[in-house]
């Protein structure tokens, strides 16, 4: 009987110790792919459609855990996105593709709902502020081909600041050290338009009809976050 108070006793100072060791924060990275196009509220001419631009975001973010079920959490990245504006009538050089990289910062709330043991599903949601970095120009003109275009976009860009809200939805699961692996898919809706667009077509651009680019965007992506107590104990048994 002794023996066995024994055992149970170091087998809770041990669990007692690994679950000291593992911290509240985690920081780690995440990368998406992201579709974008010009606002859907928009009315084009005939023969003209809008099409999803595909793009890449890069994010460094963390959390902070509050309690078992909400979280803090916050990043700064990088995401390039933009619009496609295609002209159907045209069987070669029928799209311009615009190319916008900007830089941003989130933060936010998220909730999370664990089945299976390690398993998690999650809810987020927050604000964003995104910084238009490039192009670097204010005004921009762009046609779809080098030599007899079709018709041609001016952009002008509206806002370089602007807010952004998100909703997402996470899947993801913590290992043996604590470090969580998610998978994931996040709306990003733009409270302002990033910018105005003309599109000119027909003889010397006669005819024109305007678009707006919003940046609002749609993620698909994947995200490792290191448990921050497990450096601390890799410094100590360093040491």
């Amino acid at each position: 009987m002794r023996n066995k108070f024994i055992l149970f006793f170091v087998t809770s100072l041990c669990l007692f110790s690994n679950a000291n060791a593992q911290s509240k924060w985690y920081l780690g990275l995440s990368a998406a792919t992201c579709a974008a196009k010009t606002a859907t509220a928009d009315t084009l001419a005939n023969n003209f459609t809008t099409r999803n631009r595909w793009g890449a975001a890069f994010n460094l973010g963390g959390y902070y855990e509050m309690n078992r079920v909400t979280s803090l959490h916050f990043g700064v990245g990088i995401i390039n996105k933009g619009y496609k504006i295609n002209n159907d009538t045209l069987s070669l050089d029928n799209s311009v593709n615009s190319s916008i990289t900007a830089l941003n910062a989130n933060f936010g709330l998220s909730f999370k709902q664990r089945f299976g043991g390690s398993m998690y599903i999650m809810e987020k949601i927050g604000g964003i502020i995104n910084y238009n970095q490039s192009p670097s120009t204010v005004r921009d003109t762009f046609y779809n081909a080098t030599t007899k275009p079709a018709f041609r976009i001016i952009q002008t860009e509206t806002n370089k600041w602007y807010p952004m809200i998100y909703l997402g939805f996470v899947m993801g699961g913590s290992n043996e050290r604590g470090d969580r692996y998610e998978f994931n898919i996040t709306y990003q809706q733009s409270l302002r338009t990033s910018h105005e667009l003309q599109v000119q077509t027909g003889e010397f651009y006669s005819k024109a009809f305007p678009l707006n680019f919003r940046g609002g965007n749609l993620q698909i992506g994947v995200a490792y976050y290191f448990n921050l107590g497990n450096i601390k104990k890799n410094e100590e048994y360093y040491y």
